[in-house]
């Protein structure tokens, strides 16, 4: 059973990453994380999670290189994750070219 607060964060990441013209990701949820991730070479490659904490907080992990998560010290609600993600995080986002 999907959590309804963590589905309609998900669609706020969605949104919002749609607003700021990052058309190359894809989100879903999986557990308690939000997945972001893009089709790279017929196949996803995961970008970053945001997992849901206790509070409607959410912590931050990067995808490296292989693929594994690798957590970040920060955490805040979908929107200031969102900012943090966009902003000083933004290089996990960006297009794979």
């Amino acid at each position: 059973m999907v959590n309804e607060s963590l589905e309609m964060a998900s669609i706020r990441v969605k949104d919002r990453l749609m607003s700021l013209q990052f058309t190359h990701l894809e989100v879903r949820v999986q557990e308690q994380c939000i997945i972001i991730y893009s089709m790279e070479n017929g196949g996803p490659a995961v970008r970053a999670s945001l997992r849901h904490l206790p509070g409607d907080r959410y912590s931050i992990s990067l995808a490296n290189h292989r693929g594994e998560w690798q957590p970040t010290p920060y955490a805040g609600t979908v929107e200031e994750v969102l900012r943090l993600l966009t902003g000083k995080l933004v290089f996990a986002l960006a297009r794979w070219q």
